[in-house]
């Protein structure tokens, strides 16, 4: 069961994807929205599921299970980070340091700056400069 939920993870995931590389204005009956609903309610159940057992028993134990999802997880955020970097400087946008520092620790939306959590990529600039020179 826990198999094919997990892909439906994955669709649900993948709209998510589609929904950044159409952008926001082009998404399709809210694809974006939708996916990320159904990604994070699915994931909440397979997670109950997987563990259950264990809280039910007391055996769950909270920072353990914060320790593996964090290595599990953040080593990708990093990687992720770097090539969304190097991606912008060789579109020619840079960066200041301080900028670059709250992405590190996972806190760039709670600095109530557009310059902080606003990254868009490139082909959403040349589609929105498409649009206003059309007009």
């Amino acid at each position: 069961m826990i198999r094919n939920l997990q892909s439906l993870r994955f669709i649900f995931s993948f709209s998510i994807l589609v929904s950044h590389f159409l952008g926001h204005e082009h998404s399709t009956f809210g694809l974006g929205e939708y996916g990320v609903v159904g990604f994070f309610m699915l994931s909440g159940f397979v997670l109950s599921v997987a563990y259950g057992r264990k809280i039910e028993g007391g055996q769950f134990r909270t920072w353990p299970f914060f320790c593996k999802q964090w290595a599990k997880l953040y080593p990708l955020h990093i990687a992720t980070f770097v090539v969304a970097i190097f991606y912008e400087a060789y579109y020619g946008r840079m960066y200041e340091w301080y900028q670059l520092v709250p992405p590190v620790f996972l806190v760039q939306s709670w600095i109530p700056d557009e310059t902080f959590h606003n990254i868009k990529l490139r082909s959403d600039e040349r589609r929105v400069g498409k649009e206003c020179r059309s007009r």
